[in-house]
């Protein structure tokens, strides 16, 4: 399982030099020596003088030389028995059986007298043995678990180092996506205040570019420039378009009226204490959209409750009873 996830650390960071060198470890102690081999030469090409991957790599060198004496010792007991078929049978034994038999009777003495030696070893001295082996075989594996504790909780450091480039990865991403807001509010600010200055560009345009201003992105001067254009472009631009849709609203154009208001409280809600939101509210009203009217008509009673509503020749319990008849109406058509 730790071979599998640092395969994907050095995947995923191939310059993480530290990662190359505990998936070197891990290979060097499961006698993986041709795959440690091949992620030390990556690691020596990252850092040649590192000490912890020459010290690997000496270590990688002990390993093989290891396994090669005990792979030709096994061999070569091997080669001391001879193999013969009897029949159906495979007889397997040492190859000095096939001597001369001359000397049998000497040999069946020297037997017995082993036979006494192993009686009084196995008695005596083989319980020694096996203890002083089992303590060497409960150090060994103690001192195995305390090593396998020590590479878990060098991965988990690892998992925690990679965490915190992620979270400043996502901290440098978050910090250009800042930038590029903040670069785009200035070119907008600047090319709308040479506009400003010169008066060829018309209000409407204008307002829809500062929308997309943040002012919160801007400096000093950025957000003075800011400040004096909305506050100059604004007000005219709403006063103009109230009364474009009030006008319409006179001559019962209503889808003009609605088109105006729903620009002008998009950028100047409250505008005249409500009586934008009041009208908007009227003019859906009138063309029985209930949804919206009454969505709006919500929103008057919420934030705007005391609006004067003289513009249209109405009170507001005149207005309060046309809302009023017109839910009644919308209820008593859905029963």
């Amino acid at each position: 399982m730790a071979i599998i996830q640092l395969k994907q650390v050095v995947a995923a960071f191939p310059g993480f030099l530290r990662a190359y060198q505990l998936l070197a470890l891990l290979y060097l102690h499961t006698e993986q020596y041709s795959r440690a081999r091949h992620v030390l030469k990556e690691a020596r090409k990252l850092d040649t003088t590192n000490e912890i991957t020459l010290r690997y790599m000496h270590e990688l060198t002990n390993g093989k030389m290891r396994k090669e004496a005990a792979e030709a010792v096994k061999k070569d007991e091997k080669s001391q028995t001879v193999t013969y078929n009897v029949g159906n049978d495979t007889i397997i034994q040492p190859a000095s059986a096939l001597k001369d038999n001359s000397g049998r009777m000497t040999f069946i003495n020297i037997l017995i007298g082993l036979a006494v030696g192993v009686a009084v070893m196995w008695f005596l001295i083989m319980p020694a043995v096996n203890k002083s082996t089992s303590q060497k075989t409960n150090k060994q594996v103690t001192a195995f678990s305390d090593k396998i504790a020590e590479e878990e909780a060098q991965i988990s450091a690892l998992k925690t180092e990679l965490e915190s480039y992620r979270a400043s990865s996502e901290e440098s991403e978050n910090a250009q996506q800042t930038a590029a807001s903040t670069k785009e509010s200035y070119e907008i600010v600047m090319e709308m205040y040479s506009h400003y200055l010169q008066s060829d560009m018309k209000d409407s345009a204008m307002v829809d570019s500062l929308k997309n201003v943040n002012p919160d992105a801007l400096g000093t001067l950025g957000k003075s420039r800011y400040e004096e254009m909305t506050d100059s472009i604004y007000p005219r631009y709403a006063d103009a378009l109230y009364t474009e849709a009030l006008q319409a609203y006179e001559v019962a154009n209503y889808s003009t009226t609605i088109s105006d208001l729903e620009v002008l409280v998009g950028f100047d809600e409250g505008y005249s204490d409500g009586k934008a939101v009041y009208l908007l509210y009227k003019a859906y009203d009138k063309t029985g959209d209930t949804d919206n009217a009454n969505t709006w008509k919500d929103k008057l009673d919420k934030d705007y409750p005391n609006v004067d509503t003289s513009d249209l020749g109405e009170s507001d319990s005149e207005s309060d009873t046309s809302g009023s008849s017109k839910k009644s109406s919308s209820d008593d058509t859905e029963e």
